[in-house]
């Protein structure tokens, strides 16, 4: 009853996948067929189709009617099922913020169309704002990235540029792309990272271009569960970080 199995949710669910990717079948069984491999089933089926534990559990059960998870296991999977609910509800947030901004940049459009050809003031420089990249991009002059994408699907984010780093960042699906363009300095992916991390962000992937003293870093970040920032406050920290570890340097 005591025994930790939630540890091997995700160690089973890939054993399971990459059984089915190769075309073959698995066996999930225990002493008795009870509990143990009971339990294995529903953490599956509720991660792989979403089931709730009670929906999971009147499914296994109508398979084998024996099925009957022990008291601490069933604790177990309430765990399993309240993660599953807060990651979706993340990554509901985030589409839906996606959207809303979408609309509000699409207005932006049709109001910029519907200015007059004259020039006019360029509005005071801001620090942090939106960015939209056009169907057939090109990259500012004065900017170290272009992004590219379909003409059908416009990306949104937030930059933040100074003397000390330029920093764009964008949210893809339920992740975040952050590229960073700064002077080189000892150790400084390190402290990025850890700075992420605090932030409640983890890396999946990092790329790294460099020439002379100047580096430029691509990450891939995935939004932790704990995570309040939008991509703007991101950029920004990203930037003040960078020029505390100048600072110290």
């Amino acid at each position: 009853m005591d025994t930790d199995l939630a540890q091997y949710f995700d160690e089973c669910f890939e054993f399971i996948e990459e059984a089915k990717r190769t075309g073959g079948a698995v066996l999930v069984h225990c002493f008795a067929g009870i509990s143990r491999s009971v339990t294995i089933v529903l953490s599956y089926l509720m991660k792989k189709h979403h089931l709730s534990l009670s929906q999971a559990l009147e499914h296994v059960k109508s398979k084998r009617p024996r099925a009957s998870p022990n008291l601490g296991f069933l604790l177990q999977l309430q765990k399993l099922e309240k993660s599953l609910k807060d990651q979706a509800s993340v990554i509901g947030g985030v589409i839906e913020f996606i959207k809303e901004m979408h609309q509000i940049l699409q207005s932006l459009e049709s109001q910029k169309q519907r200015k007059s050809l004259s020039p006019s003031p360029a509005p005071s420089p801001r620090p942090l704002h939106l960015l939209t990249t056009p169907t057939t991009p090109s990259p500012s002059p004065t900017s170290p990235f272009g992004f590219e994408m379909s003409s059908t699907v416009k990306e949104l984010g937030a930059c933040c540029n100074s003397t000390i780093a330029d920093v764009e960042a964008k949210i893809s699906g339920s992740n975040v792309i952050l590229r960073t363009i700064s002077k080189r300095i000892p150790g400084q992916i390190l402290k990025i990272i850890d700075v992420l991390e605090k932030l409640s962000f983890e890396v999946l992937h990092l790329n790294i271009s460099s020439m002379e003293d100047t580096v430029l870093y691509s990450f891939v970040i995935k939004i932790g569960l704990e995570c309040q920032l939008s991509v703007e406050e991101l950029a920004q920290k990203y930037n003040k970080a960078s020029a505390k570890m100048l600072f110290n340097w």
